[in-house]
């Protein structure tokens, strides 16, 4: 599939090839990336294929150069967050296109104060601006990130094999202070220490993947699962002809294996072996609740809040009409938020703010995580009549409302 008007854009990401990832993180280059199997996923192309059709929708290469050129400054940026920022209201611009037409939405209109909004959709004669927001990483989560980019490359070091090594880590054992909050040197040494403790650069050219706990279970029990073997289960099966693999045999004879029920941090190992490039990720076993999960959630929702106070200090509201923030904030925390007792904190989070602030022009909130027909609404109650949008409004809108008791 050719995407003429993005390439045109980006300039078909020219001299890319010569600058390292870490310090280019456009978003819509990281949908060009190939998986580690080989190829590009289904999801990215699709993306992809709605950022040209909006593209096109908004006859975006057309544009003067006054508005053009900041627009494709923002989207070619090397920062991920601001090229993040422009697909995402190209991606909430197009969702509204296709519930109102392509008559009642404008992008980027000019506010009366002089700035401009991102979105102005007309809704039951109601002109309606929709100012996009995507949040940053949190602290936590930087902590997070440091603690496994360093570990990564601390086991990528020892290994000189062309194959891809994942480890799965707990963070809940991560190393915490007396209030909770990560410590990132000592847990880059307890992560560290584990590595070597199991002599993971070893599994370097393995083919599969198991959790440590269970692969510990059927070691220490290996000979009484062989005589059971009829009656295993396909899991139990599977595991148990790992022992016969020689990349894994070869492993577990390079240290004590009673070491394996030992590891806090370290859960779980996929690797391939015979890949194009040396690649050793860390992920994380996401669960709740945690100490680390609490620091997060906590820290994701004032980092919400905090977004939708710079929209309103950087006078990013039309007066005397209704607003909407919507925050994009994807965080495994929220999973399922508007469901889980996680909703009830994140309504009582931006409910609490709404009574601070008593901000008249904003109508409303909209978070979703990633999918724009996912969003939720958490009206404001302090909204000045000029500014209020009734549940037919919020329907035709697309949203949700977001209510606990």
């Amino acid at each position: 599939m050719n995407f003429l008007s993005l390439n045109e854009l980006l300039k078909g990401f020219k001299n890319y090839e010569t600058k390292r990832y870490r310090d280019v993180r456009n978003a819509v280059m990281f949908m060009c990336l190939p998986a580690v199997g080989g190829g590009i996923t289904g999801r990215s192309v699709n993306r992809l294929a709605r950022l040209e059709k909006a593209i096109q929708l908004f006859d975006v290469v057309n544009w003067g150069a006054k508005k053009l050129s900041p627009f494709r400054s923002r989207l070619a940026s090397e920062k991920y967050i601001q090229s993040l920022s422009v697909v995402t209201e190209l991606e909430v611009a197009s969702e509204m296109v296709e519930k109102l037409g392509k008559d009642n939405v404008e992008l980027y209109p000019q506010l009366t104060g002089g700035r401009f909004s991102d979105i102005c959709v007309k809704v039951n004669g109601k002109n309606v601006f929709i100012e996009v927001g995507n949040l940053d990483i949190s602290l936590p989560e930087k902590k997070i990130q440091e603690i496994i980019n360093a570990s990564a490359r601390y086991l990528g070091e020892k290994i000189s094999a062309q194959c891809y090594l994942q480890v799965n880590i707990d963070t809940s054992e991560f190393v915490f202070s007396s209030d909770g909050k990560i410590i990132v040197d000592a847990s880059i040494r307890q992560l560290n220490s584990e590595i070597d403790m199991l002599n993971l650069h070893e599994l370097a050219g393995f083919k599969g993947f198991f959790h440590l706990d269970d692969l510990a279970y059927i070691v220490a029990n290996q000979l009484i699962h062989k005589k059971m073997k009829q009656w295993l289960t396909p899991h139990d099966h599977r595991l148990l002809n790992l022992m016969n693999d020689k990349k894994v045999k070869s492993w577990l004879s390079t240290f004590d294996t009673k070491l394996l029920g030992k590891a806090k941090l370290v859960k779980g190992i996929m690797a391939i072996p015979g890949t194009s490039t040396r690649l050793v990720e860390i992920h994380l076993e996401l669960f709740f609740p945690s100490k680390a999960a609490i620091s997060e959630q906590k820290s994701f929702l004032n980092h919400i809040v905090r977004n939708i106070k710079t929209q309103i200090t950087e006078e990013q509201l039309q007066h005397n009409a209704p607003n909407i923030i919507l925050v994009q904030g994807h965080n495994w925390t929220m999973f399922g938020f508007d469901l889980s007792d996680l909703g009830g904190a994140l309504h009582l989070k931006i409910t609490n703010f709404f009574k601070e602030n008593r901000e008249a022009n904003l109508s409303g909130v909209v978070i979703f995580d990633r999918d724009p027909e996912k969003a939720v609404y958490i009206s404001n109650k302090y909204a000045s009549e000029s500014a209020q949008l009734d549940k037919e409004d919020i329907a035709n809108l697309g949203f949700r409302y977001l209510k606990f008791s």
